[in-house]
């Protein structure tokens, strides 16, 4: 399971990742499976590390890397 899914597991939905990361769903819409690198650390922060920074970065580098 790639990051993404592991993110909307934990929150549910998009809206709630959208609030936790004070963006709106839109945004969280078009990242289309992909989390930008730059809410890594936050993401670790607020999952209480079940998803780690350097998960979402190595998921990141792989999809941009093909």
């Amino acid at each position: 399971m790639n990051t993404y899914k592991k993110l909307l597991a934990y929150f549910r939905t998009q809206e709630r990742i959208a609030v936790a990361l004070g963006v709106r769903q839109p945004s969280i819409s078009q990242w289309k499976g992909v989390i930008p690198v730059k809410h890594a650390k936050t993401i670790e922060r607020l999952t209480n590390g079940d998803i780690a920074a350097i998960d979402v970065v190595s998921d990141y580098d792989l999809h941009n890397n093909k």
